[in-house]
Parts: C-alpha cells; structure tokens; sequence
C-alpha cells in the first residue's frame, strides 16, 4: 500500500445532475490512501434535488467544499474548481467516474519522483449493461508528440501541477466536446506527459457516453484538429497532424468548428 506522505492534492469534480452517481464519485475521492485531500465539487446549475450530494459533502468536514455556478460545461466547471484549488497538485474527477484508492498516492509520487507537471494512468472501464471491466492501457499509450493523432487519455486519470494555472493553461470553454484533449495537448507541448502503466481509476460508460455517439466523437475529432491547426506549438507536427486530419475524414467529419 502506498502511503508516502506527499504534497496535498485537490480532486475537482464538476456536477450536473445525475446525483446518486456524483456522491458514489465524491466518496471515491474521500477513501484514498493519501492523507492530504481537498475535494472541491462544482455544482454546475445543476436542476435535480442536490440534497443528498450535500449532505454527502457536509459528511466530509472540511475534507470537501460545494462551489455553484449556472449552467456552462464541464469545462468551465473545471477551471472553476481549479482556480480556487490550494494543492500543490490538481486531479479531475467526472461525477460517473470513480478513483481506486491508491490513484492520488500513485500518481503524486510518481509526479514529485520524475518532476513531471502532468501525467496520466491507465483505468478500468465499465461499460452500462455489459459485466466486468475491461483494462485500457492508456498510460502505456504514445507520449507526445505521437498522442497528437491518438490520444486516448481519460480525463479522470489525469494530475497536473496547480501553478500550471499561472502559466494560462485552462480548459477551453469555447467547445463543449474533446476540451479535455486539447488542454492535454497544450499542456504536453510546453512539458511533456508521464504516463503511468497502472489502472487505477474507473471509467463508467454509457450510451450517451461521445465514443458510443458517431455525431458527438465526429465533432470532438474536429474540435481537437481545430486547436491543434491554430497551436503554433502543435502545427508544426506535421506528421501526426496529417493522421489525426485523415482520422476526422475517416469517421466523417468535413467541418472544422469554430474555436
């Protein structure tokens, strides 16, 4: 079991709804191994009864805190959580997701190990009507610049130094599907990625899920080739800007969306 006492860690979780999921995420968060957590959930206007979540929160003592906001994407969520984070790290958290109880411990050591400012681990996903879990070995996966055409790093797998927040890097609030991968990227270009072998989070799939959605990963791919096009730290990879253009050709998308 790892329990190095490490630098503490802030887990962002936004919230839309959906709120016996988000509480099953919230505690996920709360029964890890590393001592030193800030939970800060970000209710993102959401419309169900949030008693529960609440209740949940208040449970924690000062463990955890409720930020609100209307209703703007889980990208604004995001930054939101991560502005107002005070650990040395930042780890994100979607509400039908869960951590394994070792991941911050991991990764944090991993990262003040290495020196890395950003990182990720492979996961377990649990597809909604099918049993077991299946492993994605994404933290064995291609590190930059070869993830430019393939990236496939699951947003609660995912640990970033918090002064990368100084230096302008925010999840861009402009599109509302695949900003997770182009904050990834930005980030990778500027320091680099460590990718960790481990699973050590669960990804909960759906139907409503974008990869199941043809249309939705159509627009996510576009959106991702966009930011990259307009990078002049991206561009210049021409090589993988040519496959991830010939991946959008390939599942239809024609249209680049505005950025």
């Amino acid at each position: 079991m790892v329990t190095l006492a490490c630098e503490p860690v802030s887990i962002v979780i936004p919230v839309y709804n959906r709120i016996e999921l988000a509480v099953s995420a919230l505690l996920s968060a709360a029964h890890q191994t590393h001592a030193a957590i800030e939970i800060i959930v970000v209710d993102d206007g959401s419309t169900a009864d949030t008693t529960e979540l609440e209740s949940a929160i208040a449970s924690l003592g000062k463990t955890a805190r409720l930020l609100r906001q209307p209703n703007r994407g889980p990208a604004s969520a995001r930054n939101a959580g991560w502005s107002a984070a005070q650990g040395a790290y930042v780890a994100f958290l979607d509400a039908d997701d869960l951590l394994l109880p070792e991941k911050i411990a991991v990764q944090t050591s991993q990262m003040e190990k290495s020196g890395a400012a950003f990182s990720h681990t492979s996961y377990w996903r649990k597809t909604a009507g099918h049993p077991g879990l299946a492993l994605v070995r994404s933290g064995a996966g291609p590190a930059f610049p070869e993830m430019i055409a393939d990236c496939n790093i699951a947003t609660p797998t995912t640990m970033l130094r918090r002064e990368l927040w100084g230096e302008g890097f925010r999840f861009p609030e402009e599109i509302s599907v695949g900003e997770d991968i182009v904050l990834w990227l930005r980030i990778a270009a500027r320091h680099g990625t460590l990718g960790i072998d481990r699973p050590l989070t669960i990804v909960r799939t759906s139907p409503s899920s974008a990869a199941f959605q043809p249309e939705r990963l159509a627009v996510g791919l576009q959106n991702i080739l966009a930011a990259v096009l307009c990078s002049a730290e991206l561009a210049v990879y021409t090589h993988e800007v040519s496959r991830l253009a010939g991946l959008v050709a390939k599942v239809g998308g024609t249209k680049i969306c505005e950025m």
